[in-house]
């Protein structure tokens, strides 16, 4: 996933990325595993959750900090999500 023309800025490193999400109804923690390249002011990526298997798609703006990007499961609908 390393590319020379992936992103320098520190808050945005291509590559392996862990987390989890939780349901606005309950705490608890799913896990997902990600892989994520950003690159030339696109998100591109895949991962896995206890749901299914998933694409990141989307774009960052560095001058005003804001990232917009999708979701896609292939069993289930499109998420949008905005920062």
């Amino acid at each position: 996933m390393k590319s020379k023309d992936n992103e320098t800025h520190q808050f945005l490193p291509s590559g392996e990325w862990e987390g989890f999400y939780c349901y606005s109804n309950s705490p608890s923690q799913h896990k997902m595993s990600i892989e994520l390249s950003f690159a030339n002011s696109i998100i591109t990526g895949s991962g896995i959750d206890d749901v299914d298997s998933f694409r990141w798609n989307g774009s960052y703006n560095l001058e005003h900090f804001k990232l917009k990007w999708s979701k896609l499961i292939q069993h289930i609908s499109l998420i949008m999500l905005e920062t």
